[in-house]
């Protein structure tokens, strides 16, 4: 009670015991004496009561220098005298913590309540794992007031996880949880990962002394991160994951929001198993539950959109369809579960061909079918079912113990030929593979009459492959003359095939299926090797030629070994930069210019000269042709063909001309067949010429003879 004066007249034992303030410190004392920082409300209800106003159930927290912390609910009664007038104020105090606290329990397990209600809508509509997780973690921040919430996974068959689905604190924070189901981890003692190993709800009601939080402590108080509370996640009784919740008081975590949260735990285990059987279904729908690998409705699926876009005239989608030889006997030996091994391993060597797992299927019934698509020659798309059917066989497959070799057997069929739908070359590449199965082919095309062009283009590839062995390979050698007086000062050296059976060979008809079965490497060494022979035999017999200029592939420079072989000849070969100069065509620098100048480097760096023949029609860049290590530009023949009839194709070698020159390069111009193009080539400065006017390609002996 305080008079007018705000002097204190009575404080009674509750406000002595709530305060902790003695009586006698108060009585008779002036209430800013007592309480000097008193102001604001408390003090302005005061000074009401004094001009008579009533107020009553001000809720607050009990002032600092009383104490703090309970809470209290005030009324403030004017005391009047006989006469009505107010000679002080009566100042009732209740203490109401224990209400307030309860009220606020009520509040949050209505907040949590509005959690599990939300998550619960949320399973109903979202279908997609990681956007259900993220929400659940939205919500429980959002609606429970809770300070952050965030939810990992253990990868699929593994002992660690992530963080996947995190609401209210930093990402990095959650990038740095060590998800594990590993006794030995350093993380084990995270209440999440004990919580995974226990199968139960893991409590920290004062994250300061829990030491599962000790390495990040200090982080989580500065966030008013002070209670924390881990839940597994159970599917189908294995434990997946863990959610964990964090609060902004100690002691957050009792029993009634246990109850409540370990449901909201449980629920979103249901969502998880939810969610993974109807992926289950889904996968079901399109792939095959033993190897894996997309059924016959989605290999059809994905067949007819590349049918769409297929261009008849260029891109021709191909299907094969092949299945794995004695696989019945293999069911019927070593039972079904082996013939199923035998499914999956072949499915995985099979998918290990391919960039797009979608272009392979198990149609059923032992069967796989494949599709890619076909630019070049029936031949071509040969060599990559063969590829197909070697992989299969390539290494044994290992069966209840016991190694065997199974291969497969292969139809195909080709768009637009054998079909324009899914539904007919399908059809027609199981009927082809039903007469491969009859005549014991290992493939066989739908249509005979590209059988019969496989036949021919696989017998060329084999004569080849024969020709190398039997050294019927030869070479031709063409000249190249100095422009000021027609002196012999290099050779070009030329392959050509003298096949027993048909005679010679021109390039043409050959060479071709030499660069498209990777022959051009060894047949291309071959040709390097001969010309330095034949270099140092005439040198030896008195009559020397000068340096020979063989033409290099793109396979070649892209080939491991082709530096390699090229050192262990410059070793065997002394002063190998007098007998040798490597012809490169412009447009295989160009294609990989990065890689190439280191290439033609380091064959620089072996004495050997190097040229780029065909220049002009390569788009060069002229920044790039500055810092090329080479020494001459072969001027292609179009260009001189068309200086007979074309101004513009006079310029075009002049400019070439005067580059190479400025570049100190020389220049050669190929395909010279008239006097009128040589003694024009002469004038605008070309250093060599070459070209029919002078010699056709002949064998060394030829040369020799006329020389």
């Amino acid at each position: 009670m305080l008079d007018r004066d705000l002097r204190y007249r009575v404080w009674n034992p509750f406000l002595e015991r709530l305060t902790g303030i003695a009586r006698d410190r108060v009585v008779g004392r002036h209430l800013l004496d007592v309480f000097p920082t008193l102001r604001d409300e408390p003090f302005a209800l005061i000074e009401a009561a004094l001009r008579g106003e009533y107020n009553r159930h001000k809720v607050t927290r009990l002032p600092a220098e009383w104490g703090g912390g309970d809470w209290i609910a005030s009324e403030y009664i004017p005391l009047r005298a006989a006469d009505g007038a107010v000679t002080g104020v009566v100042i009732a105090v209740r203490d109401i913590t224990e209400r307030m606290e309860q009220q606020a329990k009520i509040d949050r397990l209505t907040r949590i309540s509005a959690v599990l209600s939300s998550i619960n809508a949320a399973i109903v509509r979202i279908r997609d794992r990681r956007l259900l997780l993220q929400e659940a973690c939205r919500i429980a921040v959002t609606h429970g007031a809770f300070q952050s919430a965030w939810i990992g996974l253990i990868d699929e068959g593994g002992l660690d996880g992530r963080v996947v689905a995190a609401t209210g604190s930093r990402k990095d924070y959650f990038d740095r949880v060590r998800l594990t189901l590993r006794d030995d981890s350093p993380a084990r003692d995270r209440p999440a990962n004990v919580a995974m190993r226990i199968r139960q709800p893991v409590i920290c009601n004062d994250i300061a002394t829990a030491p599962g939080f000790a390495d990040v402590r200090d982080e989580l108080l500065a966030k008013r991160h002070l209670s924390a509370v881990a839940f597994p996640l159970i599917v189908e009784d294995r434990v997946v994951g863990a959610l964990s919740l964090f609060a902004d008081s100690a002691g957050f975590f009792d029993e009634p929001e246990m109850k409540l949260l370990n449901e909201l735990a449980g629920d979103i285990s249901f969502g998880l198993e939810y969610i993974q059987k109807d992926q289950r279904l889904n996968y079901l729908a399109y792939y095959d539950p033993v190897t894996g690998l997309p059924n016959r409705g989605f290999f059809t699926e994905q067949l007819a959109k590349k049918l769409q876009e297929a261009d008849r005239d260029i891109d021709r989608p191909i299907v094969c369809v092949g299945d794995l030889r004695r696989l019945g006997q293999v069911n019927d030996t070593f039972g079904r579960n082996c013939g199923d091994d035998l499914l999956r391993e072949a499915g995985q060597r099979f998918l290990r061909l391919t960039r797009n797992p979608a272009n392979i299927a198990y149609l059923g019934n032992g069967r796989f079918a494949t599709t890619f698509s076909a630019t070049a020659s029936a031949a071509d798309v040969a060599h990559s079912i063969e590829h197909l059917h070697r992989a299969g066989a390539a290494d044994p497959f290992v069966l209840g113990g016991e190694r065997l070799h199974i291969e497969s057997t292969i139809g195909v069929a080709i768009y637009p030929q054998d079909g324009t739908t899914t539904e007919a070359l399908l059809r027609n590449a199981e009927a082809a593979l039903a007469q491969a199965k009859l005549s014991g082919a290992p493939y066989l095309f739908y249509d005979a009459g590209t059988n019969a062009q496989v036949a021919d283009a696989l017998r060329l590839e084999t004569r080849l492959r024969r020709a190398l062995e039997r050294d019927e390979f030869v070479l031709y050698y063409q000249p190249k003359v100095r422009t000021a007086d027609r002196q012999l000062v290099g050779l070009e050296a030329l392959l050509r095939w003298n096949d027993p059976d048909s005679g010679l060979v021109q390039p043409g008809d050959f060479i071709p299926v030499l660069e498209k079965t990777g022959l051009i490497v060894e047949a291309g060494l071959w040709v390097i090797e001969r010309a330095l022979a034949d270099f140092h035999a005439c040198r030896a017999a008195g009559a020397p030629l000068p340096r020979i200029a063989v033409n290099v592939s793109v396979k070649q420079l892209q080939s491991e070994r082709f530096l390699d072989d090229l050192r262990a000849l410059a070793a065997r070969h002394c002063r190998i930069g007098d007998a040798l100069e490597l012809e490169i065509t412009e447009s295989i620098v160009m294609d990989n210019i990065a890689v190439h100048v280191g290439t033609l480097a380091a064959i620089k760096a072996m004495g050997i000269h190097v040229a780029i023949d065909d220049f002009g029609t390569g788009y060069s860049s002229l920044s790039y042709l500055a810092k090329l290590p080479i020494d001459t530009l072969k001027i292609d023949r179009s260009f001189i063909q068309s200086m007979d009839d074309d101004p513009a194709g006079t310029a075009i070698v002049s400019s070439i001309i005067s580059l190479a020159h400025a570049l100190a390069l020389g220049v050669v111009a190929e395909g010279v067949e008239t006097e009128a193009q040589a003694r024009r080539l002469a004038e605008l400065g070309c250093d060599t010429l070459q070209g029919y006017l002078f010699s056709r390609p002949v064998p060394l002996e030829a040369l020799s003879r006329g020389r």
